[in-house]
């Protein structure tokens, strides 16, 4: 199968398609003929060992010291079952699919996955096309399990800071979906935007008047780890929460994520947000782009054709 491979950490220069052999898989096993996946930071980070101090050395112990152990990134996945192993019984070959594979396995920049049938892996939404349903899920996972640790309640306050890319986007659309009130901070230009997805406020981070007042929130949420610090806990109300992407504490994904994104998105709730797509041999190009840091939502990696999606 073809795969995108990445045999050192630095620039997207290092990524490239080669053939590899296809995953085998055991009794508990399915293997997912994949159809789309996404770029996004976490694979900019793994590629590039993009982060400090001991963030950089935990990725380098969880990773591989001088180069990725698996050197197919990428978690997300969205296809067609394949092959089932003898154990698995909820599943049928040709069922559409779409999950994560834990952690720092990664594995899904390919053609082909196998995962375990006890992972993050469910049905895709039926009205979804394959790149709708992988940009349902790095987003969507991450806000969720991020904001169930805040154990929000309807009509709370919550500030969430870097409200347009992924895992933004989709925290926007959770909070709205949970009855919080919601603040959104990005730069001027996406206003519109982060207001269509269910942002009441608006701030701009760009403004050079822009400044969090004291005691405001009842949670504030980084969700791209670029926020300071102190001024995000200013911002909190005595009893509040903070909580952001850049802590040591990674985001970890589970069927019942997956079975509310997908309900939420057959029920209308929650869209998909894709900015750009690349099919697989322009790998690079997707790097390039999402490490400029001005992406709205997700790109999404198509690995083979189908129809409905730019």
């Amino acid at each position: 199968m073809k795969a995108v491979i990445c045999e050192r950490y630095g620039g997207p220069e290092v990524l490239s398609i080669q053939e590899v052999p296809t995953p085998k898989i055991g009794d508990e096993d399915i293997l997912v003929r994949i159809c789309a996946s996404t770029v996004n930071s976490a694979d900019v980070r793994s590629r590039s060992l993009q982060a400090k101090g001991l963030v950089r050395l935990a990725m380098r112990l969880a990773m591989g010291w001088s180069r990725p152990r698996n050197p197919i990134l990428g978690n997300i996945y969205a296809g067609t079952i394949q092959k089932l192993g003898a154990n698995v019984k909820d599943f049928r070959v040709g069922d559409r699919v779409f999950g994560c594979t834990p952690g720092m396995q990664f594995g899904c920049h390919a053609e082909s996955v196998a995962v375990k049938s006890s992972s993050a892996i469910f049905h895709m939404p039926k009205s979804a096309d394959y790149g709708q349903a992988a940009s349902l899920l790095f987003g969507g996972t991450a806000a969720l399990y991020f904001l169930d640790k805040a154990d929000p309640k309807p009509q709370q306050s919550i500030l969430i800071y870097g409200a347009s890319g992924a895992v933004g986007s989709a925290a926007v659309q959770i909070s709205r979906i949970l009855g919080l009130r919601v603040t959104a901070v990005s730069s001027g230009g996406n206003e519109a935007f982060v207001r269509g997805l269910g942002a009441t406020d608006f701030l701009d981070y760009t403004d050079p008047e822009f400044q969090l007042k004291e005691g405001q929130y009842h949670i504030v949420f980084d969700a791209v780890g670029k926020l300071d610090r102190n001024s995000a806990k200013l911002a909190l109300k005595s009893d509040g929460t903070y909580l952001t992407v850049a802590s040591l504490d990674v985001a970890k994904e589970d069927k019942k994520q997956l079975q509310r994104l997908a309900k939420w998105y057959e029920d209308g709730k929650f869209k998909a947000v894709i900015d750009r797509s690349y099919p697989i041999t322009d790998i690079q190009l997707a790097h390039r782009y999402v490490e400029e840091g001005h992406k709205k939502g997700n790109v999404v990696l198509k690995i083979c054709k189908f129809e409905g999606i730019r």
